[in-house]
């Protein structure tokens, strides 16, 4: 993931918190597309609360190459639009500072 790709995800990650479902859908699907491997899934599902799964699953993803697009992609696949929608209005374009 780009710089500018986790800033978007660093600058929201109360709401994307609050719009993210852990469920195993998305986790599976994230799994598949080789974004997050077996124990990352298992540390995330190790989480108690929904929010905590959450927190967790965003610090998985900004560590991951090239996974912005596919995480995207992921939530509108799996239904969660409100996260999906968050990290698309935000990703217009990529800022010239980071040229």
């Amino acid at each position: 993931m780009e710089a500018w790709q986790k800033d978007i995800i660093n600058n929201n990650i109360t709401e994307l918190v609050e719009n993210t479902e852990c469920n195993v859908l998305l986790l599976s699907r994230l799994e598949q597309d080789q974004i997050l491997d077996r124990g990352d899934v298992q540390q995330i599902n190790a989480c108690t609360t929904g929010f905590e799964k959450a927190r967790c699953f965003y610090d998985k993803i900004v560590k991951k190459d090239k996974s912005f697009e596919t995480l995207v992609k992921a939530l509108e696949k799996t239904r969660q639009t409100g996260a999906s929608e968050i990290l698309k209005r935000n990703n217009v374009a990529r800022p010239p500072a980071y040229d």
